[in-house]
């Protein structure tokens, strides 16, 4: 399987390797060594604190979650699919390592679902690990952000499972958390419909990407419950 150096000097990504890395998220890290501990925001939740973007009735079970940790929505959105079980893991450390490593030794024990959201380029070797794993795309956003004070949301989802977009909108500047809390379930085999939103942004002083991609891979044979 290509490593991220590979995609790189192939010329498929312009994206250099982050000279740098955090250690993986891991649940029972204290706060202070979360990812989103210096900026505020932590991604294990606070103990029993309710989740106003609790998720709806088709939510799907993920298993891990790989987010930008650079990025306070993509820490939001790993933050809503912490409470329900997965695994985060920051892309910072290189995602084709996590697909070989830590995401490989959770296949074997037999957790498939995957959820991201990170930037396009970590998308595209995702997208490529995933393949080699025999997963298919569920899902898939882009979150274009180069607004000050409104963010464009291009949704794919499947016919039978939650609508993203709906989720995503009803999140307003929390658009991110929200469309976490409701990652749709549905057959990799139903028709994808797409729809674009508008939310509008209460900040411009966090740290927010210009543009990332939302994304879910699954079993091509998805039969799973839903959690």
């Amino acid at each position: 399987m290509p490593t991220r150096r590979t995609f790189l000097r192939c010329g498929l990504i312009a994206t250099p390797v982050l000279p740098w890395a955090r250690p993986l998220c891991a649940l029972g890290a204290s706060s202070g060594d979360s990812p989103g501990a210096s900026s505020g925001l932590a991604l294990r939740p606070p103990r029993g604190a309710p989740d106003r973007f609790a998720c709806a009735a088709k939510s799907l079970q993920v298993d891990a979650v790989i987010y930008d940790g650079r990025y306070d929505d993509a820490r939001a959105f790993a933050c809503a699919l912490v409470r329900r079980g997965a695994v985060a893991l920051d892309a910072r450390d290189d995602v084709v390592r996590l697909w070989r490593g830590p995401l490989r030794a959770r296949f074997t024990a037999g957790a498939w679902r995957v959820a991201g959201l990170t930037t396009h380029s970590d998308f595209t070797l995702a997208r490529a690990s995933a393949r080699d794993l025999g997963l298919v795309l569920l899902q898939k956003g882009a979150h274009d952000q180069r607004e000050a004070r409104r963010a464009h949301h291009s949704l794919h989802f499947r016919a039978d499972g939650v609508n993203a977009a709906v989720a995503c909108a009803g999140g307003g500047a929390h658009w991110a958390r929200a469309l976490g809390a409701a990652v749709a379930s549905g057959s990799p085999t139903s028709p994808l419909l797409h729809e674009t939103i508008t939310t509008h942004l209460e900040r411009t002083s966090v740290a927010r990407a210009a543009l990332l991609v939302s994304w879910v891979f699954v079993p091509r044979a998805s039969s799973r419950g839903t959690g």
